[in-house]
């Protein structure tokens, strides 16, 4: 799983769902903080855009596409694998 990838679709993700720099922003706040410590998991975009910090779980890696699930909303994000 790239994470610089997947940062990128997440950011995309927020802008599709109408989210402001602001709450950008605050995503990448929460997503800088799941990076540095490994106890935080990386944060779902729709749920951050609600105010609410839940987890993405990891599914797997196919044919060069990463695929993530949050533990909440149960939404599904795919996102190119450059590594």
């Amino acid at each position: 799983m790239s994470i610089e990838s997947m940062l990128k679709a997440m950011v995309h993700e927020i802008r599709v769902l109408g989210g402001a720099e602001a709450q950008i922003d605050a995503y990448l706040t929460d997503w800088t903080m799941a990076t540095e410590d490994s106890a935080n998991s990386l944060p779902c975009p729709s749920c951050n855009l609600i105010g609410e910090l839940k987890q993405l779980n990891h599914l797997d890696d196919t044919d060069g596409v990463s695929k993530v699930r949050c533990t909440y909303c149960r939404k599904f994000f795919r996102f190119g694998n450059t590594m």
